[in-house]
């Protein structure tokens, strides 16, 4: 077997792609383990009986491993493909109309991330970063112009999530997606009423959530209740050419030389 291409290290930390087919089981115990026995989601049975959080999807995609000290503490999953392909080999594409954003983006590839999830013991800053310097190189191999997917906020209820709710569709949406671009939720929550300042929304969002917009991320208007995994689903893009400066400057050098 190849040496094993470390893309990104922070102290213990480090993140590669998943070689073989244990590292993937190893990812998808993970997120069974955070997903279900943590948040209670209600997976299909087979990931039920395995005690694997898996779908049809995973076939398609890279995994993205964050490691410490040989122990599999985060993962996301990366499903790369040229935009004017069918919608459905998106999993996005289950919760979202995406025909209007494929094709805007004509025949470039794109990046789809979905599945993120990190151990409880490890949601610091500093992962999210090293799984963010991950996922950057690997959209620079493969020259994606775009990257997407579903976010999401826990609860069902827009009572649970009312302040980022606010956020969501009143501050962070001054840069969203054109609703014609963005396609369309389906079914649509109500709009929450603006009274919240918007540094305590922006604290109240989940860690991913933060990071997508940190990086200059648009939210299309509206959002999906996922009642399985009983989350509130937003579809978030962020254009590689949009990225905030700062973050290639925090990511670019070394996530450039390990993707050349």
């Amino acid at each position: 077997m190849p040496q094993t291409e470390i893309l990104g290290r922070l102290g213990t930390l480090t993140t590669r792609l998943a070689q073989t087919m244990a590292d993937v089981d190893a990812a998808q115990a993970l997120r069974f383990e955070i997903f279900h026995r943590e948040n209670g989601a209600q997976l299909n049975t087979q990931s039920m009986t395995a005690e694997r959080d898996h779908d049809p999807f995973d076939s398609k995609c890279l995994h993205l491993l964050v490691e410490c000290d040989g122990e599999i503490v985060g993962t996301t999953r990366l499903l790369i493909a040229r935009a004017d392909g069918p919608a459905e080999q998106f999993y996005s594409a289950t919760e979202f109309d995406l025909s209007p954003f494929l094709k805007a983006h004509g025949s470039t590839n794109i990046m789809e991330l979905g599945r993120s999830c990190i151990a409880a013991e490890h949601r610091s800053r500093r992962a999210m970063e090293l799984l963010w310097h991950g996922v950057w190189t690997i959209a620079l191999r493969h020259n994606a112009t775009t990257m997407f997917g579903c976010a999401s906020l826990p609860g069902t209820a827009p009572a649970e999530n009312e302040t980022a709710l606010t956020y969501l569709q009143t501050c962070a949406t001054a840069g969203a997606m054109p609703r014609p671009l963005a396609g369309s939720a389906r079914p649509e929550l109500p709009q929450t009423p603006a009274h919240t300042s918007e540094r305590r929304a922006f604290a109240a969002l989940p860690a991913l959530m933060k990071g997508y917009l940190r990086l200059g991320a648009r939210i299309a208007p509206g959002a999906v209740i996922d009642h399985d995994f009983g989350t509130t689903d937003f579809f978030v893009s962020v254009e590689v050419a949009r990225i905030n400066p700062r973050y290639l400057a925090h990511y670019g050098e070394q996530a450039t030389r390990y993707a050349a």
